[in-house]
């Protein structure tokens, strides 16, 4: 089975079962963060503009801090999946492209780039072909976990 990564904050491995949930929790949290932001920044200019800093503006503004800290985190994660979907790689993957740029030892046949399949069928691989299920926390995901679709050669790769 595809393995992504070892979350410490799920502590859970994420792969090819569950990296759909996985997208979609951050992006939960990344909405529920923000929405947090939101509404107590709202409370505390109110209060600010009304002279009305009371006991609970501090609690108010810490939790706004919080909130404001663990939505940007959940961005930098949703923003990194979603350039591992576009170049359909798993986290290790990239690390591993990442070392090989670094060496100077990239070939260009590197087995990254050949499941690369497209931005729509890498997005489809993730959250299966129904787009009314594509934000429901459920495994739809296309495929078996053990095989997976290749881009064709093209005749310079051959």
């Amino acid at each position: 089975m595809k393995m992504d990564h070892h979350c410490v904050m799920l502590n859970n491995c994420v792969g090819f079962a569950n990296y759909k949930v996985f997208i979609l929790l951050n992006l939960y949290a990344f909405m529920m963060c923000s929405f947090v932001t939101a509404t107590l920044m709202q409370i505390l200019i109110w209060q600010l503009a009304e002279g009305l800093l009371i006991g609970n503006s501090i609690q108010f503004l810490i939790i706004c801090v919080y909130a404001l800290g663990l939505g940007l985190a959940c961005l930098a994660l949703l923003s990194l999946h979603a350039y591992l979907i576009y170049h359909n790689r798993t986290t290790i993957e990239h690390i591993q492209h990442q070392d090989l740029k670094k060496e100077g030892t990239l070939n260009e046949n590197w087995y990254g780039y050949a499941y690369n399949v497209g931005l729509k069928e890498n997005w489809q691989q993730v959250f299966g072909e129904n787009p009314l299920l594509w934000f429901i926390p459920k495994r739809n995901s296309k495929g078996d976990g053990l095989t997976f679709p290749k881009r064709p050669m093209m005749a310079e790769e051959a």
